[in-house]
Parts: C-alpha cells; sequence; structure tokens
C-alpha cells in the first residue's frame, strides 16, 4: 500500500495528464489541480512576504530566522511552543528596534528560531496542505483498505 503522499502525487499527475488530454476532468480531478495551485500561489506569497521591506531584519544571524510575530498571549505561547524567543540579539537591525533591545512595531514584536527549526515547521505545514489536498477517492480507499486488514488479523488472531 501507498503512503499519502505517494498516492496524492500520483493523483495529481493523473489529473494534470488528464487535463492535457481532455477537457472531461471528473470534478474531484478539477478540485484537486485547484487545489495544488493554490498551494503553489501561497508557497510562493510565503516566500515574497519573506523578501520584502516590511520590517527587514539586517545584520542578524545567518543561521537564525526572524519573524514579526503578534504580541497576543495566545499567538505568542504558540511561537514560544515552537521554539521562538523574542529577538534581543544587540547585531540585529530594525526600523523598530527599542531602547530594551527588542523589536515592536504596532502589535507585533520580532521573535527568533533556529533556521533547522524554521525549516521543520515549514516542512510540516506543507505536508498538512498536502494532506489537506488529497483526492477524497483515494482517502476512502485507503481507509477501507486499512479497515479490511484490521479486520483480516483480528479475523486470524
Amino acid at each position: 500500500m501507498k503512503n499519502g503522499n505517494a498516492a496524492f502525487r500520483e493523483s495529481v499527475a493523473a489529473a494534470e495528464q488528464s487535463k492535457g488530454e481532455s477537457n472531461e476532468l471528473l470534478p474531484h480531478q478539477r478540485e484537486l489541480i485547484r487545489k495544488k495551485e493554490l498551494l503553489s500561489k501561497v508557497q510562493a506569497g510565503r516566500q515574497k512576504i519573506d523578501r520584502t521591506q516590511f520590517g527587514a531584519v539586517t545584520a542578524g544571524d545567518p543561521a537564525m530566522h526572524y519573524s514579526w510575530v503578534n504580541q497576543r498571549p495566545e499567538s505568542m505561547v504558540i511561537f514560544e511552543g515552537l521554539g521562538y524567543e523574542v529577538c534581543r540579539d544587540p547585531k540585529v537591525e530594525t526600523r523598530f528596534k527599542r531602547g530594551d533591545g527588542t523589536h515592536v512595531r504596532g502589535d507585533l514584536i520580532l521573535m527568533q528560531v533556529s533556521k533547522e527549526v524554521y525549516e521543520q515547521i515549514q516542512a510540516e505545514d506543507d505536508y498538512r496542505a498536502i494532506e489537506a489536498l488529497q483526492d477524497p477517492h483515494e482517502i476512502v480507499n485507503s481507509q477501507v483498505i486499512n479497515a479490511i486488514q484490521a479486520n483480516q488479523l483480528a479475523l486470524h488472531s
């Protein structure tokens, strides 16, 4: 049995191949292609936002990733739980540096995390997005196969 990502990639490839061969895609194939295109746009937008001058960070540690985070307690708890900490690195420069060494822009505060952890977080977010895009028929088929296999194991035990 294939894992979820392999099945998803095959479904997308089949849908895209069908798209090239015929305008008569099944509704779930059209939806799969639409979601894949949307995910690509979101990922490109994320990269563009990271590169913009919105509170650009200069002279920071190249091994760190910097993010502007809303200072609401629930946001801070989430980011701290992911490994982020408030940036107080004296080498970091932004237009919004305060006397206490933090960087605050309105209700946003600059936080930092190692690039390694940041890349893991992004990979997990992308994986969740891909899982959410899976072809519903593949999900149902996978669940049916798993249920049958579980029943067979229970019968033979």
